[in-house]
């Protein structure tokens, strides 16, 4: 999936799905749990607000992948600030993100 955030909106997102389709996630909508304009959302987890569903039925793969997204760009910023000359490319930033061999 390709996500980019809309410019002049906050906490919009465009989300290019698996399908080639682009779909709109707005975090700030239907509150604490986002809205998306796929099908899947609209059918299957916009009735779990009306009654008080559990979160992760309030959300489709779309939102949850523009969630992931903002926490691993948040860690990103954290860690850069903190130690700014531990990750000075994304190659090796990727090399401490790999899961260790066993």
């Amino acid at each position: 999936m390709t996500i980019r955030s809309l410019e002049g909106e906050r906490m919009v997102f465009l989300v290019e799905g698996d399908s080639g389709k682009t779909y709109r996630v707005d975090l700030m909508a239907a509150r604490p749990s986002g809205w998306c304009s796929c099908e899947d959302y609209e059918f299957r987890h916009q009735c779990h607000l009306k009654w008080g569903g559990r979160q992760q039925r309030l959300r489709c793969k779309h939102i949850a992948a523009v969630r992931d997204y903002i926490v691993d760009e948040a860690i990103n910023q954290i860690a850069a600030a903190a130690n700014p000359k531990a990750c000075s490319s994304k190659a090796e930033a990727g090399r401490f993100a790999e899961a260790p061999q066993v």
